[in-house]
């Protein structure tokens, strides 16, 4: 037989074993919800693109780094005038297919990410806006529409149907877009 020794003052040896298996357990516990946690918060918070846009043809691909380039004259082609948009921040990103549309990216006064359609010298314009955070997250979306007679004179011979557009830039630079013409399929 054995007999076990015991100091005063401290607890059984299978008690202490408990105690660190418990510990052990609870710290493995710990660590895979943290990771799980950091998953979860991950998918959460990429960016995404809304399922209607998604499937609608790349325009081109630009990155918000666009945004850091130096302003050329062709960027101040199209500038949009008398706008909330920093003249400075204004860079040429795209022209619209088959229409005459100037796509340009910009920021506004409150630094928001602009994306911006402009026609006629600026003079006519159309422009959305979003936080920096919410770019990040989801893009910025443009909706606009124009007809033959502001659209220019080639569409005035085609008729004066109205043409609409939604363009999307996504956070990761891809620019989408949707042409609908009423009248037309």
């Amino acid at each position: 037989m054995t007999a076990e020794v015991r100091l005063p003052g401290l607890p059984p040896a299978w008690w202490t074993a408990r105690r660190a298996r418990i510990a052990a357990v609870l710290v493995l516990v710990a660590a895979i919800a943290g990771v799980l946690g950091a998953l979860a918060a991950r998918a959460l918070t990429a960016p995404t693109v809304p399922a209607p846009l998604a499937s609608l043809p790349v325009l081109e691909t630009v990155p918000l780094s666009v945004l850091e380039r130096p302003q050329t004259a062709v960027d101040r082609l199209q500038m949009p005038a008398d706008s909330d948009l920093v003249a400075a921040s204004v860079r040429r990103i795209a022209v619209m297919p088959s229409v005459p549309s100037v796509i340009s990216a910009a920021r506004n006064r409150a630094g928001d990410v602009c994306l911006v359609m402009s026609v006629k010298q600026g003079r006519q314009y159309d422009a959305s806006c979003a936080s920096p955070a919410v770019f990040a997250r989801h893009g910025v979306t443009l909706q606009w529409s124009l007809s033959g007679w502001s659209a220019g004179e080639e569409f005035v011979e085609q008729g004066y149907l109205p043409r609409f557009f939604v363009l999307a830039w996504e956070p990761d630079g891809g620019l989408r877009f949707l042409t609908h013409v009423v009248g037309q399929g």
